[in-house]
């Protein structure tokens, strides 16, 4: 249930104009999801996922557009899941320009491992930025390996919350891929390299993590299925861990006022 608190942020943080002719700009809303599994089995099977629709109020100087959204996110994974099993529902209010993101959260969350509800403010700032570092065109000439295209993709989000529970938070992947070969329906056969790293600063245990991965995927806008060879340190737990990752993921993105 929103608490009035949380209805009061989002009416202050994005009021109407004035006059019966105002029309938000836009409804956005978009689902992304993620299903892992770990072959060394400290983490086991993994599933992650939100689904969020909000509302564009306006447009600002600058092209910043500012946002709310209600959204439901969960975290499960079958190992060691005790600081990281998470669920639950949220409110945001949001500003956007070009890849960056910056709000404030309200989240009701379940921390089933813990046996723990947490309702929280959280103030962050996201962003995802994706540059092919090729032409596509010249880049299996000037490789001479047959290369249609070189992503490098970054994606990050800093955090704090303001109850304290989680604390500072900082997670995130940089990503260079390498396009091979393109199959029928869009899918593109691609290896990359990455760095992965997932951290905060209060219960830390069996969540904080980082490391590199080389990996082979199959992909198309949407959809990514592949393979990774993770070396995974975990900071709190003095402890390395070097295995293969299976995973899956998706996103797709709506907007009801272009249907």
């Amino acid at each position: 249930m929103m608490t009035a608190g949380s209805a009061a942020l989002l009416a202050a943080a994005c009021p109407p104009p004035a006059g019966a002719a105002y029309k938000p700009v836009g409804f956005p809303g978009s689902t992304w999801g993620s299903l892992g599994r770990d072959m060394s089995g400290f983490e086991g099977y993994g599933a992650q996922a939100w689904v969020q629709q909000g509302v564009e109020w306006f447009r600002l100087p600058y092209g910043v557009k500012p946002k709310t959204f209600g959204a439901y996110r969960w975290r499960a994974r079958t190992e060691n899941g005790k600081y990281y099993d998470c669920n639950g529902p949220a409110v945001t209010v949001e500003l956007t320009k070009s890849f960056v993101d910056v709000g404030v959260d309200f989240a009701w969350q379940r921390f089933p491992g813990l046996q723990r509800n947490d309702d929280r403010y959280e103030i962050y700032a996201a962003w995802y930025k994706s540059v092919d570092l090729s032409s596509r065109t010249s880049a299996g000439r000037s490789l001479g390996l047959g290369v249609a295209g070189l992503p490098l993709t970054f994606w990050g989000r800093l955090s704090h919350d303001i109850n304290g529970f989680e604390g500072d938070g900082a997670q995130g992947w940089v990503k260079q891929g390498m396009e091979w070969l393109t199959l029928p329906a869009g899918f593109v056969v691609k290896a990359q390299a990455a760095y992965q790293w997932r951290l905060r600063s209060q219960e830390r245990l069996y969540y904080n993590v980082h490391g590199p991965a080389l990996g082979v995927e199959l992909s198309r806008p949407g959809i990514d299925i592949g393979v990774e060879h993770v070396w995974r340190n975990y900071p709190d737990l003095r402890r390395d861990e070097r295995t293969f990752q299976l995973y899956a993921n998706w996103y797709y993105a709506w907007d009801f006022s272009r249907l």
